[in-house]
């Protein structure tokens, strides 16, 4: 009753640039709040764990048909670790994806708060792209412009840090998922994949051109 009451659910692909927007802000002020001192907020770290103990058998099984780069990615895990952790800790939603979030009048409303806790702004950011991609959808550069108009930091090292962080999710986390897709959404999948590794080998004068057309 209080989830119907809260708003209804929208699928992502019905989502527009100014609910990113709205998205966006939301995710600032979360980001913004002190972080807590009264209990033990932090939360297991899935990712960080990938990266520091990697299942290369599942990794390679999956990835390396179609991401040649893919030994690259894998012998560069504490340079995505670096980049990940580039920006200070915040208070996170923890499991930020559009099937989570209500739609009231004015309003968006988080659901499913039992992973909230201490962790990176990029996780909340970048679990949107991960989780949205399987159906087509790519997030607008509209959710990151707003995040930054209210809750100012350098864009070039978020955006860095939302680049690491979705690029390490789907090549170390994402294959046992896999299963779970239809074989369009791998497809896609697979395509985003090759998409940011790409951009994770630009060269800094490459990289800054398409920041200034693309998302991230």
């Amino acid at each position: 009753m209080l989830l119907e009451a809260a708003g209804e659910p929208l699928e992502a692909a019905a989502w527009t640039a100014g609910m990113w927007a709205d998205l966006g802000r939301e995710l600032a002020t979360l980001h913004s709040m002190p972080l807590p001192t009264d209990a033990d907020w932090n939360r297991p770290d899935a990712l960080q764990k990938a990266l520091a103990d990697p299942d290369l058998e599942e990794i390679y099984a999956f990835w390396a048909p179609t991401l040649p780069q893919l030994a690259d990615l894998v012998s560069q895990r504490v340079e995505l670790e670096n980049q990940i952790r580039a920006l200070p800790p915040v208070f996170t939603h923890g499991d930020c994806h559009t099937d989570n979030i209500v739609h009231a009048a004015d309003s968006l409303v988080f659901c499913d708060w039992q992973a909230a806790g201490i962790g990176r702004p990029g996780s909340d950011l970048a679990f949107l792209s991960v989780r949205v991609t399987p159906a087509g959808v790519t997030v607008p550069p509209a959710l990151v412009d707003a995040y930054l108009h209210n809750r100012p930091c350098e864009r070039h090292t978020l955006q860095r840090a939302l680049l690491a962080e979705e690029l390490a999710i789907l090549v170390f986390l994402w294959p046992p998922f896999a299963a779970c897709n239809s074989p369009s959404g791998i497809a896609r999948v697979r395509s985003r994949a090759r998409r940011l590794t790409g951009w994770w080998f630009e060269t800094p004068a490459d990289e800054q051109a398409h920041w200034n057309v693309d998302e991230i």
